[in-house]
């Protein structure tokens, strides 16, 4: 029954707004709406409503619509009016509420006394223009919001034991019912997004595993190259990929699965498989470049280290140049002893590490030499680029408080 009341309570916060500054209009009942935003039979009926509330409840909501406050802050506005008002009377205990919206200036206020705010809190009056007012005048349903806004006060305050007990008792069994319908309402909600939640769950799993199973094979095949024979961790890895992979396989419609917890993983298992993706690519990607640009260096490099040490020879040089073309002139000869047509991966790229390594070596040496032809020029390698993912208690405004908003 707490939990209830409670629920009820975040439901009906939502009725107390006021009205700003000097020149007040004129209180014409518990409903003065001088933006003329409610029809007459609306405005009559929810008066009616308060006015029956007060006298069971002893609580005054004052409900007021204005065109324009004219600039003057929303608080101290409804503070001000709900004073100039008497709203919730002068004696101390009496409980009052202004429920107060500018049209014009697209503002609402709920403003309590102090004795009303220790049932209808802040955070209670903000839950209220949250869920009750706000949503409907944003959907251009002023009046409507006013009426929901003002019954959901009313529901907060709840009517004390001695006006439930001059009522027979029917005051006390109508909010029961209403707390079975609210918590009725709550349960078929929540029970229908789990439902939800488990149907969109099936469908993505179902839909996606081939998907997964398919990128899982491309992986084991990638790995069955020869360059791959060291990567046992990331053999692991997609060895326990194919073991979800055939884990979904065996799933259907009516399997009796945890099915939310099961689109988890396989989102779980599509995010650790990038960085396997990755390495296996870059490895891959790079042996590729080595196989086309091997050739081509072992060609060019020497001739372009010829012309460079013809021109150091000539027109001298400084100790550093020199030094440089040496260790490029070595690391190329290596590399010319160890290549052989269709030699193992492993060796290849060893291949390729001298023959860059001797390419960085002899780029600075190189410069400022004047070798004319182009296969004698040192141009520098493509090479693919991977990237990693990686108070007092009274009738007074003084000492209350409430809630604003805008829509």
């Amino acid at each position: 029954m707490k939990a209830f009341t409670r629920l009820v309570s975040i439901v009906a916060l939502f009725w107390a707004t006021t009205l700003f500054g000097q020149g007040y209009p004129a209180r014409v009942a518990h409903v003065s709406d001088h933006a003329k935003v409610l029809a007459a039979d609306a405005a009559q009926a929810l008066d009616s409503e308060l006015a029956l509330f007060e006298a069971k409840a002893g609580v005054d909501i004052a409900v007021v619509t204005v065109d324009t406050i004219g600039g003057t802050a929303i608080e101290a506005y409804a503070k001000g009016l709900g004073e100039s008002w008497g709203v919730g009377g002068k004696t101390d205990g009496r409980k009052g509420v202004v429920f107060l919206v500018a049209v014009k200036d697209r503002l609402v206020r709920i403003q309590t006394t102090a004795a009303a705010r220790g049932v209808l809190t802040d955070s209670a009056a903000a839950a209220i223009q949250a869920d009750a007012i706000l949503p409907r005048f944003r959907a251009e349903k002023m009046p409507q919001g006013i009426v929901e806004g003002a019954r959901a006060m009313m529901a907060a305050f709840n009517a004390p034991a001695s006006a439930n007990r001059s009522n027979g008792g029917a005051g006390a069994t109508e909010a029961s019912l209403v707390l079975g319908i609210i918590a009725m309402g709550v349960s078929i909600f929540v029970i229908a997004l789990i439902v939800s939640a488990r149907r969109d769950a099936r469908r993505l799993v179902l839909t996606h595993r081939k998907e997964f199973s398919e990128r899982v094979g491309d992986l084991e095949r990638k790995l069955k190259h020869p360059i791959m024979k060291d990567k046992a961790e990331l053999r692991k890895t997609v060895s326990e990929a194919r073991a979800f992979a055939l884990f979904l396989d065996g799933l259907s419609v009516s399997t009796k699965v945890k099915w939310v917890d099961t689109q988890r993983s396989l989102e779980t298992w599509q995010w650790n498989l990038n960085p396997v993706e990755w390495e296996i690519d870059r490895m891959l990607n790079r042996l590729a470049q080595a196989e086309k640009s091997i050739p081509q260096l072992l060609e060019r490099l020497p001739v372009a280290l010829k012309g460079a040490e013809d021109a150091l020879a000539a027109g001298g040089g400084d100790e550093d140049r020199r030094r440089r073309l040496e260790r490029a002139r070595s690391q190329v000869s290596e590399a010319q002893g160890m290549y052989v047509g269709g030699m193992d991966p492993v060796n290849l790229l060893l291949v390729y590490a001298l023959l860059e390594s001797a390419q960085s070596h002899a780029a600075p040496a190189t410069a400022g030499s004047h070798s004319s032809s182009s296969d004698g020029s040192i141009s520098t390698m493509d090479s693919s680029s991977i990237s990693t993912p990686s108070a007092d208690m009274g009738g007074s405004f003084d000492g209350g408080g409430g809630a604003s908003g805008s829509w």
